[in-house]
C-alpha cells in the first residue's frame, strides 16, 4: 500500500507544539541536549536532523524535511547575525546523504516550515535554539540563509530590477562603526547571490573566505543592504576601492585609477571593467560613489 502523503499544515502544527514545549520545560535559552533529544527538535551527531520517521512523505517529500539544524561554531564561527545565520551545505564522504539532507532543507523552505537552529555554547555546552525560516538557498554557494522570526517573514521579490532602490536608510551608531561590508555574512550571502558567481568583480580570486560585499554607498554614508548596493570584491581590492583609489564609471562599466595612484598593475587588477557581469549594481548607486572620488580629485 502507497503512503499517502502526510500534510504540510499537519507537520507545521506539530513544530509549533514542539516550539511551545521548548519554552514551557525552560527554553529557548540555554537548553541541554538531551531535553533537545526528549523533544526530537534535534537529535544525532550530524548537523542536519531530518526526523524521517515523522517528515518522510511530508508534501510527497522523498527525503523528508528538515527539522533541526546545529551551528556548532567549530569552522563556521562567523555565520550568525542578529536576526538570522548562514548555514553551510554538508560536505561529508557518505554517499547520498548529504545531497538528501540538502533536499530535505530545501523542502523547508519549499513548504514554509520552521526549522530550530541549535546553537552550541562551547563553554557550556548548552544550546541556544532560535525558531527559524529557510529564506533562500544558493547551489553555487553551498549555503542557505536563514531568519528568526514566530512567524514566516515576507517573501521579497527575486526580481532585483523590479523593487525599488534606496540609495540610503538611516543606520544605528554602532552599525557605522562597525565594518559591516567584511563581517555581515547576510550581506554578503545577498550580494553573492545577486551576481551568481563566486569571484572578485576585479581579479581571478575565488576562494570564498577571502572574497568580501563591499557597499558602494558605505555603511557610514547610511548605504543600504541592498545586495545592488554591492560588489564581490577580494580583500585587497576591498581596501582599495574603500580608499577611493579606484573607481567604476557609471555609463561604461570601466574602471579607472584615481591620479597619482598606484596602477592597474601594481594594484592585481586584472578585470578593468564589470561591464560582462550578468548582473549589475544599481546604476544610482554608482552615480553616488563616482561623484564623490571625481569630487575628491
Amino acid at each position: 500500500m502507497i503512503e499517502q502523503p502526510k500534510t504540510v499544515e499537519g507537520e507545521r502544527e506539530r513544530r509549533e507544539e514542539l516550539w511551545t514545549k521548548l519554552s514551557a520545560a525552560g527554553g529557548p535559552s540555554s537548553v541541554s541536549a538531551a531535553l533537545l533529544n526528549e523533544l526530537k527538535i534535534f537529535y544525532g551527531g550530524r548537523g542536519i536532523w531530518v526526523d524521517k520517521a515523522k517528515t518522510q512523505n511530508v508534501g510527497g517529500s522523498r527525503d523528508g524535511v528538515t527539522v533541526g539544524l546545529l551551528h556548532s561554531g567549530a569552522i563556521y564561527e562567523d555565520d550568525l547575525f542578529a536576526d538570522g545565520a548562514i548555514y553551510h551545505y554538508p560536505t561529508t564522504e557518505v554517499p547520498g546523504r548529504d545531497a538528501a539532507e540538502i533536499a530535505a532543507t530545501k523542502a523547508a523552505q519549499e513548504f514554509a516550515l520552521p526549522v530550530f537552529l541549535s546553537i552550541l555554547n562551547r563553554s557550556t555546552g548548552l544550546r541556544d535554539v532560535k525558531l527559524a525560516w529557510v529564506e533562500s538557498c544558493e547551489d553555487i554557494l553551498k549555503q542557505f540563509k536563514l531568519t528568526y522570526a514566530e512567524q514566516r517573514p515576507a517573501q521579497e521579490s527575486k526580481q532585483d530590477n523590479q523593487r525599488a532602490f534606496l540609495l540610503t536608510a538611516p543606520r544605528t551608531k554602532e552599525e557605522k562603526t562597525t565594518n559591516r561590508s567584511k563581517r555581515h555574512p547576510g550581506f554578503k550571502f545577498d550580494v553573492l547571490s545577486h551576481y551568481g558567481d563566486v569571484a572578485c568583480c576585479l581579479c581571478e580570486v575565488r576562494a570564498l573566505r577571502l572574497l568580501d560585499a563591499a557597499h558602494i554607498i558605505d555603511v557610514q554614508h547610511d548605504g543600504t543592504d541592498d545586495p545592488r548596493n554591492g560588489l564581490i570584491l577580494c580583500a585587497n581590492h576591498h581596501r582599495a576601492y574603500d580608499a577611493q583609489m579606484i573607481a567604476i564609471e557609471p555609463g561604461t562599466y570601466n574602471l579607472k585609477c584615481a591620479p597619482k595612484q598606484p596602477s592597474f598593475d601594481e594594484l592585481g587588477i586584472t578585470k578593468t571593467s564589470i561591464a560582462s557581469l550578468s548582473a549589475k549594481p544599481h546604476h544610482d548607486a554608482l552615480i553616488w560613489r563616482w561623484d564623490r572620488w571625481k569630487h575628491k580629485g
